[in-house]
């Protein structure tokens, strides 16, 4: 008896073991087609807010929520590389504060998943926060760095074109700004009136959009003799 099954061990053990590994490659390849529930923690909530008028006044409550996706065991190990996303698009707003449903075709799964379905999300309701936009038109204040050369004077006010332009966001940010400042603009070595290009800053600025975002500043550079010139006419009543 023990010589049988000694026997029945060792003869053609190539093709046996091959038949082993055959028949876990096959479990292996069934297993991985069941489908299966995973649950994917920590999703963040993105939110397209398309109303022109409205913009969000901060993150979604709460910002992230579970996916759960039902699907084969190698495609739900494939999104635990690339989760899924959940992106919420808000086409009106009416309110500053509401409430949003989130259906589970607002779930969207990486290229490549065939067979994997977005099965639950936990929780499927959010609070979103929005703040009225507005806008408003500011005139832009020049700055500038650096001296004339020795005989040479800057007239004042500098000039800009366009002189006005048009500032975007919430009604209460623009209700701190009064006006519109640019990037500085060097005066060093210059004897004479020049153009120069420079752009607004949006440093400055958080949370506004302006409009336009480069402007021209004309530089009145003169001689001495007639920067007083021009000083004294405009100081003479009219």
């Amino acid at each position: 008896m023990v010589a049988r099954v000694i026997r029945f061990l060792t003869e053609n053990w190539g093709l046996k073991l091959t038949a082993v590994g055959m028949a876990v490659l096959l479990w292996m390849s069934v297993r991985a087609s069941e489908p299966e529930r995973a649950p994917f923690p920590g999703i963040p909530v993105e939110v397209e807010v398309q109303d022109p008028d409205w913009q969000l006044a901060g993150p979604p409550e709460p910002p992230t929520v579970t996916v759960t996706v039902l699907g084969p065991t190698g495609e739900l190990m494939t999104l635990a590389g690339d989760p899924p996303r959940v992106v919420v698009p808000i086409e009106r707003v009416t309110d500053t504060l509401e409430s949003q449903v989130v259906p589970l075709q607002w779930v969207r799964l990486p290229g490549g998943i065939r067979d994997a379905r977005p099965l639950d999300l936990e929780p499927d309701t959010i609070r979103l926060r929005y703040e009225r936009l507005a806008s408003r038109t500011l005139p832009v204040r020049v700055r500038t760095t650096g001296s004339l050369p020795e005989g040479f004077a800057l007239i004042t006010p500098v000039s800009t074109n366009p002189s006005l332009v048009v500032a975007r966001g919430p009604e209460r940010r623009l209700e701190q700004v009064d006006s519109v400042p640019i990037l500085p603009v060097d005066v060093s070595g210059l004897r004479s009136t020049t153009n120069i290009p420079t752009r607004v800053d949006t440093a400055a600025l958080t949370g506004l959009t302006i409009v336009p975002r480069e402007v021209n500043v004309i530089l009145r550079v003169v001689p001495d003799s007639m920067a007083e010139a021009a000083d004294t006419g405009q100081r003479s009543p009219s």
